[in-house]
């Protein structure tokens, strides 16, 4: 029984000796899988390291880049909008406290041309110099930055005096003066700019305030003559306000068709015989507030801003329509003119717009007749060819306005194909005591009916200027001698 025990504990023993060996065998197996992964695991943790360092001084260099496209112009360096405004709220915090500052609108005067002339790789090194040559001329606490294409803003904040930024203004002006010698051997290319000064706190107290100020008087170096450098004062502001409330009535205007159309006839005297051969078609506005407006007041105006184009096609198509209804109603009148402007005859849709005018009217092209003046001729000579030329191609009667009021010479009247030439009244006063105007316009009369033109003398007034005028031949007139501009009701009952 004994002996059985004993092999019976050897036995167990025995197994117990594998299972341990077992179990030893499986630990080491498994001891080295965990050494394995763990080498794995810091080889990956080693590579996430280093990706997440490269990741991040990516990013930072992503954030440098990207606050330098938020904040900088990425053509000239200069700053951009957005940081000038900061930079300007920043500024203003600490004016308030007793510190001045300045803004300088600089824009560059018909940089366009060199754009044009040089291209605009060669325009954008151009833009680069400049804004160096700016950045030199400030203080290290002063700021240049773009705001537009050949615009840029300074905001000066170690301005003591009115005199202190004009000088630097000056300083600036010369320095964007200075030839610049292209990278390809050519010609020294000279830009010139306007500048405007608004300064902390007399032109404005805020941000926007300020900016227009400058931007105001700006605008008026630009109407000096550019090249030059303009303070704002209030009166600029005033002015500025007038002239956007005029361009917006006169949209209103054109919109609600506050316009009316006066005309005048003209006369022509054979013998005893008295005939209307044609009306002068006049623009009056019927302003809401002001009442009847005569065109200086409004036509230059409408001219700067471009608004001429969509005014002179109404004046187009309501005198055609009212031609239209002059022939039905069976009354003569021969042509109606219409003064047309040197921004009318630029506009590459004009022979459309007198086209869609005449065709809408169902108006005969004969009966129409433009009055152009000479600043058409002088201003584009070869696209006035080609306006001549289509409006013959309509059938369409031209008319030289107020010849010899300008710089048009007798020249023009050899290459150019008018069907009328119209005497200025400027000629006509003082007749026949001013014996510089007896002379023109004896000079005048003989020249034009050679040239197979009819001579139209505007703004006679007197029975001494038309027996003066008939003496030398003419026999068409214009002028309050013989009426009044009238609205259409009036002309019907004028030619009844």
């Amino acid at each position: 029984m004994t002996q059985e025990r004993e092999q019976a504990l050897q036995h167990q023993l025995i197994r117990e000796r594998s299972a341990r060996r077992q179990a030893e065998a499986l630990l080491g197996r498994k001891t080295h899988a965990l050494y394995q992964a763990n080498e794995v695991l810091q080889r990956t943790l080693s590579d996430l390291e280093g990706t997440i360092s490269e990741r991040t001084r990516t990013l930072a260099r992503t954030l440098v880049d990207l606050r330098g496209l938020a904040y900088f112009d990425g053509l000239t360096g200069a700053a951009n909008r957005r940081l000038y405004r900061e930079r300007l709220a920043m500024a203003l915090a600490e004016a308030r406290h007793g510190n001045r500052l300045a803004l300088l609108c600089i824009d560059l005067d018909d940089f366009k041309h060199v754009n044009d002339c040089y291209g605009h790789h060669a325009g954008d090194e151009i833009l680069r110099r400049l804004a160096n040559r700016l950045r030199d001329g400030l203080g290290s606490g002063d700021t240049i930055a773009r705001l537009a294409g050949d615009q840029f803003g300074v905001l000066l904040t170690g301005a003591n005096s009115p005199e202190a930024v004009l000088r630097t203004a000056e300083n600036l002006r010369s320095r964007v003066a200075e030839a610049i010698y292209p990278t390809d051997p050519g010609v020294p290319i000279v830009v010139r700019c306007s500048i405007g000064i608004a300064q902390y706190p007399e032109h404005g107290e805020n941000a926007d305030a300020l900016t227009s100020a400058a931007d105001t008087a700006m605008y008026q170096a630009k109407r000096s003559g550019k090249d030059c450098t303009v303070r704002y004062d209030a009166l600029l502001g005033q002015v500025q306000r007038q002239q956007f409330e005029l361009e917006q009535a006169l949209w209103a205007a054109i919109a609600d068709e506050q316009f009316e159309l006066y005309y005048q006839p003209k006369i022509t005297l054979e013998g005893d015989t008295r005939r209307t051969v044609g009306f002068e078609a006049l623009l009056r506005w019927q302003h809401p507030r002001r009442g009847l407006l005569e065109p200086a007041d409004f036509i230059p105006f409408a001219e700067s801003r471009r608004l001429i184009v969509p005014l002179g096609e109404w004046v187009l198509h309501r005198a055609c329509r009212d031609a239209r209804a002059l022939l039905d109603a069976g009354l003569e009148f021969g042509t109606i003119s219409i003064n047309v402007t040197a921004r009318q005859v630029a506009y590459p849709g004009f022979i459309r717009q007198v086209e869609a005018a005449l065709g809408q009217a169902a108006l005969p092209a004969c009966r129409l007749q433009l009055e152009i003046t000479e600043s058409v001729l002088i201003d584009d000579t070869a696209r006035a060819l080609e306006l001549f030329d289509a409006l013959q191609d309509l059938g369409v009667r031209v008319c030289l306005d107020d010849f010899g009021t300008r710089h048009a010479s007798f020249g023009y009247l050899r290459r150019f194909s008018f069907d009328v030439l119209k005497i200025d009244r400027s000629f006509i006063d003082r007749l026949p005591d001013d014996p510089i105007n007896v002379a023109i316009i004896e000079s005048i009369l003989p020249i034009a009916e050679k040239l197979g033109m009819t001579t139209v003398v505007e703004g006679v007034e007197t029975p001494t200027q038309l027996e003066f005028l008939r003496a030398r031949g003419c026999h068409t007139f214009q002028g309050f001698l013989f009426a009044r501009p009238m609205p259409l009701p009036e002309a019907c009952a004028y030619l009844a």
